[in-house]
């Protein structure tokens, strides 16, 4: 990840998510999030990053930060996360597709 640029918020949300329907608060309070969570520069993180696979290892991600990270996601965006909804946040985008889609179908109730 050496060689990819370093992004604020702001740099992150317009190269990976402007245009979208996705908010620039929600993405970068998921960033937050994943800060505080993983002891790793985020700076150069992608959107379609795998967290599952090869940079679970470098980002020392484990089942219990797995779970912090679904816990204060649900903490902060006042949802329910399900367990199935958890194994799909793979990656970034996805896991902010996925919070999109909750907080959709809450507005609808």
């Amino acid at each position: 990840m050496g060689n990819r640029p370093t992004r604020s918020d702001r740099e992150f949300y317009d190269a990976f998510f402007k245009g979208t329907d996705f908010s620039e608060e929600m993405i970068s309070s998921v960033r937050r999030i994943f800060q505080k969570q993983i002891n790793f520069d985020l700076s150069r993180l992608q959107a379609d990053d795998d967290l599952s696979g090869d940079f679970k290892a470098i980002w020392d991600l484990d089942s219990m930060s797995s779970v912090e990270i679904v816990v204060d996601l649900e903490k902060t965006f006042d949802i329910k996360i399900s367990d199935q909804e958890a194994t799909e946040m793979t990656s970034f985008r996805k896991v902010v597709q996925v919070i999109h889609h909750i907080l959709t179908e809450k507005q609808k109730c």
